[in-house]
């Protein structure tokens, strides 16, 4: 079984566990709706600004996702980023200026 380790995260062959204070939690690859980055950049600063979305953050939805506020948000620098195990790094949803993604759908209430 592959593991690959960062700081609060790990990276299994079918489920990824963060490490949270409150202790683990496991999220099924299965269950994994969407994964959305977007990197830093002044156009993007300028795009996503007022959407409630930072840049240099893993958003990982899954399909019990109704808000935005449930999306589990990571902190991870984009160097860091190419490091994830090729079968999670191709569900990321990358942000690209004048496209709409659909974590934006998420209702925001």
């Amino acid at each position: 079984m592959e593991k690959i380790n960062f700081v609060n995260i790990s990276f299994f062959q079918d489920y990824i566990q963060i490490n949270q204070t409150d202790g683990p939690q496991k999220i099924n690859k299965r269950d994994i709706w969407t994964m959305f980055y977007a990197k830093w950049s002044f156009l993007n600063f300028l795009t996503i600004g007022n959407e409630g979305i930072t840049m240099g953050i893993l958003y990982i939805a899954t399909k019990k996702t109704t808000k935005l506020k449930e999306v589990i948000r990571i902190h991870y620098p984009y160097k860091e980023l190419k490091k994830i195990p090729n079968n999670y790094y191709q569900k990321i949803d990358f942000f690209k200026p004048g496209e709409m993604h659909d974590i934006f759908r998420i209702s925001k209430f």
